[in-house]
């Protein structure tokens, strides 16, 4: 009767779940060239615009797809502007398109130092600073300014420090009144806030005390905000008379003129509060949580989140990577009308999204289900919100979009076809359960097996029978096969000169991949004879050895042997080890007819004899003829004798008292005896030599 064997799913697969729901990380476009990014903003909600160290890459898309729109220089600095104007800045140019970035033109600015930040005064109204590094430390132009023809700039940097001020951060409020932010490698007076009420004509320098701290000097700038209540954020580090501080501070608009106190926010619980982690802009959403981020190791740094308008904040760093610096650098957030938050950091190059944000949320909800009626796991639904949406480890997923979202989704999954085959949604209103989807595998299963001889070794050229084409093994005894689904069959392995246990294996319906279908091979015309050699507490003896069978046979290490012997074989089989004796010593097959499994030799520890037990001598040892005669001056117990060979053959086998009657033994031939008297529970050794 043929083995039945019914086979289920196995299904090893490793599954990432990106699901769109209000969440606390971040996921990854599905797209991001250009390599590490230098600058980030967006248009019109689906225009995305990414700056890289060799130039300006554009997607019409949201991400989807990238075309390389400036070419050779590195982009420092994006802005937008929603009448389809988008300025970039470099190292020595600006450049500017009017067609959302079809078609660009530049204009050479001569500045030594690439563009930090660009911002629009009125629309028709720009300004720009430069910032970066030098063999003297921070380094900069100041601030340009255009009156609205980008190709002419020119510099507004009276009251700011003479020479060269490294300004970095640009604002504007909504007064119209300009900040701008300048560094002093040397802690001295010239680093801090600037304020300008007429378009950077002039800058005055803006007091910074708070109700504890005074003669705060600034050395870097990190991030300056405006709140859409008018709370001005500013961030930095410094000195204050002669201890070093890094403060957020924050200070109405309408007071940053006075030398009204400042109040400084805390980003961590500190005792220290004169020190804190200092924040980089701050970006506030439409739905008035703040994102925010901190330039710093990847125990402290990262992106940073407030849903209470700044009182508290919290670490925001799940699906993020560290920048090519290997810390977590400063971020650029930019939103769509939806509510969807971007991020790129600094020296990274990926770009980021979250939905935390998402305005009026509402959940698209499914299961997908194969023809066996199972959870099907790892299918993607692909959609224009998500780059990436995948079923679970139960087959479901949900996809979070804004209310009033229409779209479609299209399941696929190698070799599966799908039924819908596409879901269209239509300005969803509320959380929408989906009706299950039902997947047809299409493929092929693999049914795999292997074919080994009695002793675990492969065996190479083996037919395999009752696939569609007869196959041979491999030489690691393997064999494979692809069937469709529900394929059912009986599979028999052939080859000239074995035997197979078992001869053939039935397959019921397959809906799975099926492994380790297993044939043992041995030769025709033999049977196998197995067995165990173990101590009388059951240890495996895996250095004993077997006598008497046609090939020598070792005991392994887990105590058991193996051994092929001819049809009608007929023999003795004993065990021997230098330690023990066993029960029984011997087993007598006779015209074996069959496999013999089962058999076991129980060892007894060889314990000695005590001097006095008996006296025994053998003479002349070593023996030059191989001829020995033995000396008994007194009578043993009953007990036997057994001589053997070193490799543990057993040549000669006695009872003691019918031994001690022949008084000599002639050896077979020249070599080293083993001569053993057992006795009780006793034993004694004794080596014969004949030359």
């Amino acid at each position: 009767m043929l083995p039945h064997i019914t086979f289920r799913i196995t299904l090893l697969c490793l599954i990432i779940v990106h699901i769109s729901s209000a969440q606390n990380g971040w996921l990854t476009l599905s797209a991001f060239p250009g390599k590490e990014k230098l600058s980030f903003t967006t248009q019109h909600d689906s225009i995305l615009y990414a700056g890289t160290v060799s130039g300006l890459w554009r997607s019409g898309d949201e991400g989807s797809t990238w075309k390389q729109v400036l070419r050779g220089n590195p982009i420092t600095s994006l802005l937008a502007i929603e009448d389809g104007l988008v300025i970039a800045g470099g190292h020595h140019h600006v450049y500017f398109s009017y067609d959302r970035g079809i078609q660009w033109d530049s204009v050479a600015l001569n500045n030594r130092q690439p563009v930090h930040r660009i911002i629009s005064l009125t629309g028709q109204e720009f300004m720009l600073t430069t910032f970066g590094y030098s063999e003297f430390g921070y380094d900069g132009d100041g601030v340009y300014y255009s009156s609205g023809d980008l190709k002419k700039w020119v510099k507004r940097n009276a009251g700011l420090p003479s020479g060269n001020p490294s300004t970095d951060n640009l604002l504007v409020d909504r007064k119209g009144r300009v900040y701008v932010t300048v560094a002093d490698e040397q802690t001295g007076n010239s680093g801090g806030l600037y304020y300008s009420d007429n378009k950077g004509l002039s800058w005055t320098k803006a007091s910074l005390s708070t109700r504890t701290t005074t003669g705060i000097r600034v050395e870097k700038s990190f991030g300056l905000s405006v709140t859409p209540s008018d709370s001005l954020i500013y961030s930095f580090t410094g000195a204050a008379v002669n201890i070093a501080v890094g403060l957020n501070l924050v200070k109405h608009i309408d007071d940053v003129t006075g030398n009204k106190e400042w109040r400084a926010m805390l980003i961590r619980p500190t005792s220290n509060w004169w020190y804190d982690l200092m924040l980089n802009t701050v970006f506030v959403a439409q739905d008035g949580s703040w994102y925010s981020s901190v330039s710093a190791s990847a125990s402290q740094g990262g992106a940073y989140w407030s849903g209470d308008q700044g009182k508290t904040w919290q670490r925001m760093n799940t699906g993020t990577a560290l920048a090519l610096s290997n810390n977590f650098e400063d971020r650029t957030f930019r939103e769509n009308a939806a509510g969807r938050i971007y991020m790129v950091q600094l020296l990274d190059e990926r770009i980021y999204y979250t939905d935390r944000s998402l305005l009026n949320p509402v959940s698209i909800t499914g299961k997908v289900i194969d023809d066996q009626g199972k959870a099907l796991p790892g299918v993607q639904l692909k959609n224009s919100f998500v780059p990436l949406l995948s079923t679970n480890t139960n087959g479901e997923f949900q996809l979070t979009v804004p209310k009033g979202w229409s779209g479609m989704l299209t399941p696929s999954l190698i070799d599966y076809r799908f039924e819908p085959a596409v879901i269209t949604i239509e300005n969803v209103q509320e959380n929408r359960p989906l009706p299950v989807l039902r997947a047809t595998f299409t493929g092929k299963h693999v049914v795999w097996g292997f074919v080994t001889d009695v002793f675990g070794y492969p065996v190479s050229g083996i037919t395999v029978k009752g696939f569609d084409e007869e196959i041979l093994t491999n030489v690691n005894g393997s064999f494979s096969a692809g069937v469709d689904q529900g394929w059912t069959g009986i599979i028999r392995v052939e080859g000239d000169g074995w035997k197979f246990e078992p001869d053939a294996v039935s397959v019921e319906p397959v809906f799975g991949n099926v492994y380790a279908l297993q044939f043992t091979g041995m030769p025709a015309g033999h049977v196998v004879i197995k067995g165990d050699v173990q101590d009388h507490t059951g240890t495996a003896l895996p250095d004993a050895q077997l006598t008497g069978l046609p090939e020598l046979t070792r005991v392994n290490d887990a105590g058991q042997f193996i051994a092929t012997v001819p049809v009608g074989w007929s023999g003795r089989i004993a065990v021997s080890h230098p330690d023990f004796f066993f029960t029984p010593d011997h087993i007598d097959i006779s015209n074996i007819g069959e496999s013999l499994n089962g058999i076991t030799f129980r060892g007894q520890v060889i314990t000695g004899i005590d001097d006095d037990w008996v006296m025994f001598s053998a003479y002349p040892n070593p023996s030059a003829n191989g001829s020995f005669s033995f000396r008994w001056p007194q009578q043993p117990a009953e007990g036997k004798v057994v001589i053997s060979s070193l490799s543990g053959q057993i040549i000669y086998s006695s009872t003691l008292e019918n031994f001690q009657l022949a008084e000599s033994w002639q050896a077979p031939g020249r070599g080293v005896y083993l001569l053993t008297i057992v006795a009780g529970n006793k034993s004694m050794h004794h080596k014969l030599i004949s030359d």
